[in-house]
């Protein structure tokens, strides 16, 4: 409710990722980001602006719970009829108890964690509105000290009429 209405077009995953992932380096130059893709372009429709919102939200999120140098798995795959981005950490994780709850509002799952890193629990919860304006779904799955990975998954652009 609180994101401006999705203004579509056809947004190439895969030069937003890189463009992104340029921008990530460049905050954070420790952090490695290895990228990969089925396909040179992948489109889907989106609002490019809010689309880089959310990507950059869990790549930073990926340097944040980082334990070490952090390193970055994005995946893009078009399996015809669905995209999926998938975006994967080797960070602390998430508890299997506070995976129903990482997009609501406010909530985060170390409280002592989000206190250093400034974090106010509303990242995700915007990732996830984000995803909801583009009739896309989110997906995580995480272990505790091995990382956390979401997937967006997204209809292509052949498959909407725009």
């Amino acid at each position: 409710d609180y994101l401006p209405k999705a203004r579509l077009q056809e947004v190439d995953l895969v030069g937003l990722i890189d463009n992104c992932s340029y921008t990530l380096l460049a905050l954070y130059p420790n952090a490695q980001i290895e990228s990969f893709h089925n396909e040179e372009i992948i489109l889907v429709s989106g609002d490019p602006d809010l689309l880089e919102l959310a990507i950059m939200n869990l790549l930073e999120n990926g340097v944040k719970y980082s334990k070490g140098p952090p390193l970055l798995t994005i995946t893009i795959a078009d399996f015809g009829g669905r995209v999926e981005l998938s975006i994967a950490d080797q960070g602390i994780g998430i508890p299997a108890e506070d995976l129903d709850k990482i997009f609501e509002r406010f909530y985060t799952v170390d409280k002592t964690h989000s206190r250093r890193l400034g974090g106010a629990g509303l990242g995700l919860s915007i990732v996830n509105a984000i995803v909801t304006k583009h009739d896309a779904e989110i997906a995580v799955t995480s272990d505790v000290d091995q990382g956390t990975t979401f997937t967006l998954t997204f209809q292509p652009v052949t498959a909407l009429s725009l």
